[in-house]
């Protein structure tokens, strides 16, 4: 797989910005730990208007996905955290994408739901796909990662393989105290 960098900010900035249907037409991707973004407005699997929603395809993504309860015109907002997350990883995944920008995806859901989200993660890697993954929780990057940057002040200070990655190599420029990228 061919490397990205040099890209990271400006796909980043293009995820954040575009609205779901200009990502689909770019082939971005974006599962967001701040659910609110997407499911105030939703039904579990789709927007007014969407042709499919409730349809074959959400059915498929419930069964997938093992999203609870399942119905795929309760609205978004009437699920759990977990199952709230796992219905916008599963819109997200499961659309034609190259680039995935999964910014804290994990954060508050339950460890069943934890497990869950980092193996579609992996299966999206392991097809090729590019995951950036954002997040403050250290034990899943170095789950994830196969490289890991680190930001401090805005600006990146270490990017190092994921095998040099630890908490105590990692630690410094997560401080501060190391600013040499």
């Amino acid at each position: 797989m061919a490397a990205l960098a040099g890209t990271a900010v400006v796909l980043t900035l293009a995820v954040l910005l575009f609205p779901t249907y200009a990502r689909v037409r770019s082939a971005l991707a974006r599962a967001q730990g701040d659910r609110l973004v997407y499911v105030a407005r939703a039904t579990a699997f789709g927007f007014p208007g969407d042709s499919d929603i409730g349809g074959a395809h959400a059915r498929e993504l419930i069964r997938h996905y093992d999203i609870r309860p399942a119905d795929a015109a309760l609205a978004a907002r009437a699920l759990s955290g977990g199952n709230q997350q796992k219905v916008v990883v599963a819109r997200e995944m499961s659309r034609d994408f190259r680039v995935l920008l999964a910014a804290q995806p994990t954060r508050g859901v339950d460890v069943g739901a934890i497990e869950f989200i980092h193996a579609r993660l992996r299966e999206a890697r392991d097809q090729g796909k590019a995951v950036l993954l954002v997040s403050a929780d250290l034990s899943e990057v170095l789950a994830l990662s196969d490289r890991v940057a680190v930001m401090y002040g805005g600006r990146i200070v270490a990017l190092l393989p994921r095998s040099d990655a630890t908490p105590e190599t990692l630690g410094p420029y997560m401080t501060g105290a190391e600013r040499a990228a």
